[in-house]
């Protein structure tokens, strides 16, 4: 498909702007052929239904949005724009962003919308939060560290298993509660989750919280599977998982029609479809959002 000509809106102009402040937008990669992908040009779709196109930022945070063995974007929240494309007739710009990046430029409002974005802690007057998920968090246990057959409390007991925790996930207030008994020198904090998965595959990390959407994807990836063993954290509520919408960003129409079709895509049973090719299909319905 060639090149189309166009004029940046002024979203795309504040976006840009605030990321070359944080550092230089990475390279982005189209995910799908229907799929545009921002970097400085998009490629032509289908015409919108929508008033105009609009940003969608992603992180690269396990089957929730990952890169494939042909570089390409892909993973559960990536299927939900392909599928909020199709019904909506909007053109949707994904631009994956590092998680730090992206806390920045969804703090200050300067995306459209982001899938897999946990519920905000209070309302505000500029953003509307769609749910579509709750999901339970495990412990992911190294099992050369740890071992296997203890319990949960045993292994916060452990003065020898350090909890490795990435830098801007959140894990919401149950875990953080958890884990803050804990002396500060059993608590490795890292940058990325690749840089966590290295740490865990060493021996240096004995444990980690996360959903199984991400640690299943490192775990196969890192060909770590045969080395964990997981303890499901009952104590922890689960988490509520959704879209965020900036809705001083989005045409008025526009946020009703996307939102709309968003909702339909979760009450009509599509959304869980969808998460069952990550996850499975007993997690996928056990992880459902209910109907609002």
């Amino acid at each position: 498909m060639g090149r189309a000509a166009y004029r940046p809106s002024r979203l795309g102009v504040i976006a840009a702007a605030a990321s070359a402040a944080v550092r230089a937008i990475p390279k982005m990669l189209i995910a799908r052929p229907c799929l545009a992908v921002a970097h400085g040009l998009f490629t032509t779709v289908a015409a919108a239904d929508c008033v105009r196109d609009y940003e969608v930022a992603v992180v690269s945070l396990g089957y929730a949005t990952f890169y494939d063995e042909g570089g390409q974007l892909a993973g559960y929240a990536i299927d939900q724009i392909h599928e909020l494309e199709r019904r909506s007739g909007c053109k949707l710009i994904v631009t994956a962003y590092p998680g730090q990046r992206a806390k920045v430029l969804t703090q200050h409002g300067l995306v459209a919308m982001m899938p897999f974005s946990g519920k905000p802690p209070k309302v505000a007057p500029d953003r509307l939060w769609i749910g579509m998920t709750r999901i339970r968090m495990d412990l992911v246990l190294n099992k050369a560290v740890v071992g296997e057959g203890a319990s949960l409390n045993a292994v916060l007991a452990n003065p020898e298993v350090t909890v490795g925790l990435v830098r801007g996930l959140n894990y919401g207030p149950d875990i953080d509660a958890l884990l803050a008994p804990l002396p500060a020198n059993r608590i490795d904090i890292s940058d990325s989750i690749d840089a966590l998965v290295r740490k865990f595959a060493a021996g240096r990390v004995g444990a980690t919280p996360g959903f199984s959407i991400i640690y299943r994807q490192w775990a196969n990836d890192a060909r770590l599977n045969d080395r964990i063993w997981v303890i499901p954290i009952h104590t922890a509520a689960p988490m509520p998982g959704g879209w965020t919408f900036w809705t001083s960003n989005i045409a008025p129409e526009d946020v009703k029609l996307l939102t709309g079709a968003l909702r339909a895509m979760r009450d009509d049973g599509t959304d869980q479809k969808l998460l069952a090719r990550y996850v499975g299909s007993r997690d996928a319905a056990a992880f459902t959002f209910p109907a609002d």
